[in-house]
C-alpha cells in the first residue's frame, strides 16, 4: 500500500468517526486533516526511534560492569613478567671450596668451615691412643657392616652402620667415622645423631683432611 493509499484510508476513518458523533460535516477542512495525519505519524516515528535508543542504552549499561569483570585490568609489566633470575648467582659458602675440618679429642667435636664460615660443630664419641695429626678421606659408603666389640663380653659383632667416611692416618691405620652411639674401640669416631652423621658424610669428599687436636 502507498502512502496516499494510507492518507486517504486515515481520512476516511476520521470522518466516519465524525459522522458517528453526529457531527454533519467535519469541522476541518480535508487539507487539515490530512496534515494532522501526517504530524501524528511523525510523531509515532519518533516515539518509535526514542524507545529503541533507551533500550540500546540500558543493554550498553548493563553488559559493561559484566565485560570489564571478566577482562579484568591490565596486568602491569611487573606483575605478569617475574625478573630473569642471575645468570651468575653468588655461590652458598656451603659449597665453595673445599672444607676444613678439625677433630677435638679433648671437647670431642668436629668442626667444619668452607670458605672462611663455619658451618656446624657436631658432637662426637670418640676413644683413640692414636698420635696422629691428621686423618685423610679415602672413600665413603652411605651403608656398611662394621665389625665391633660388644661392651659386655668383648665379644666381636657385625653392626650394619650408616653414613661410613673412611679415613686414614698419615701412617696408614684406618679410622671410620659413622653412625654410632659410643666409640666402643680405638679407630671408631662415632657420630650418636644420625642427622649429623649424614650431615657430615655429605659434607667430606674424598681426599678432604681432618686435622686432630689433642687436648
Amino acid at each position: 500500500m502507498s502512502d496516499g493509499d494510507g492518507e486517504r484510508d486515515e481520512f476516511d476513518s476520521v470522518l466516519r468517526g465524525l459522522a458517528a458523533e453526529g457531527e454533519t460535516s467535519p469541522s476541518l477542512s480535508g487539507a487539515q486533516i490530512r496534515r494532522r495525519g501526517t504530524a501524528r505519524r511523525r510523531r509515532r516515528r519518533v516515539a518509535a526511534s526514542a524507545a529503541v535508543t533507551v533500550a540500546l542504552v540500558a543493554t550498553a549499561a548493563v553488559a559493561a560492569p559484566r565485560l570489564l569483570q571478566s577482562h579484568g585490568p591490565p596486568a602491569s609489566p611487573a606483575a605478569s613478567a617475574p625478573a630473569a633470575p642471575s645468570l651468575n648467582p653468588s655461590p652458598s659458602p656451603s659449597r665453595t671450596g673445599r672444607a676444613t675440618v678439625s677433630l677435638d679429642l679433648g671437647r670431642q667435636r668436629v668442626t667444619v668451615e668452607r670458605g672462611g664460615h663455619q658451618l656446624r660443630t657436631v658432637p662426637v664419641s670418640v676413644r683413640s691412643s692414636s698420635t696422629a695429626e691428621r686423618l685423610t678421606v679415602v672413600s665413603k659408603s652411605a651403608e656398611r657392616s662394621v665389625t665391633a666389640p660388644m661392651l659386655s663380653s668383648g665379644e666381636q659383632y657385625d653392626y650394619r652402620a650408616q653414613w661410613v667416611v673412611e679415613l686414614r692416618t698419615d701412617g696408614g691405620a684406618p679410622v671410620l667415622l659413622l653412625e654410632w652411639q659410643f666409640a666402643s674401640r680405638d679407630g671408631l669416631i662415632g657420630v650418636p645423631l644420625a642427622e649429623n652423621a649424614q650431615w657430615l658424610y655429605q659434607q667430606l669428599e674424598i681426599g678432604d683432611t681432618i686435622t686432630v687436636h689433642h687436648g
